[in-house]
């Protein structure tokens, strides 16, 4: 199995390097928008997890954006299983509309958030890959 993951955070890509260490996964990692359009021209995936917000490229557009929307989107165009992941709460004010948008396609679990109701605008220090794992495998079993 092969999985691109966009990740923008250096921590939060080398905690999912650990995950993934010695599970037959082939992994790669991007942390652009364009990196990843990039990725999905020169190679074939059987599935993607990405972050929420985070650059559209290394130059010019460097602030964090919604960019995983576009992900996820381009990844239903082409049939590629795709999960968001992010370390914030799924119904808090910043990831509401996106959880929310993408339940309307649909795609009820395909978003996997690590914050919680107590303090839902806060962010957890770490993703949830065991979960986001569990999602993706699944999805593209059912491919």
């Amino acid at each position: 199995m092969k999985l691109l993951i966009v990740e923008d955070r250096q921590h939060h890509t080398d905690s999912a390097k650990n995950f993934f260490a010695g599970k037959g996964v082939q992994v790669s990692f991007t942390k652009t928008m364009t990196g990843f359009l990039n990725a999905l021209m020169r190679d074939v995936y059987d599935g993607v997890l990405s972050d929420v917000f985070f650059p559209y490229d290394d130059d010019s557009y460097q602030d964090e954006v919604p960019a995983g929307v576009a992900v996820y989107f381009i990844c239903q165009s082409k049939s590629l299983p795709c999960v968001l992941i992010t370390s914030g709460f799924h119904h808090g004010k910043k990831y509401q509309w996106i959880h929310r948008l993408i339940r309307e396609t649909g795609k009820v679990q395909t978003i996997v958030g690590h914050g919680n109701a107590c303090t839902p605008e806060a962010e957890a220090s770490e993703k949830n890959w065991a979960e986001a794992w569990g999602r993706i495998a699944n999805a593209i079993t059912k491919k």
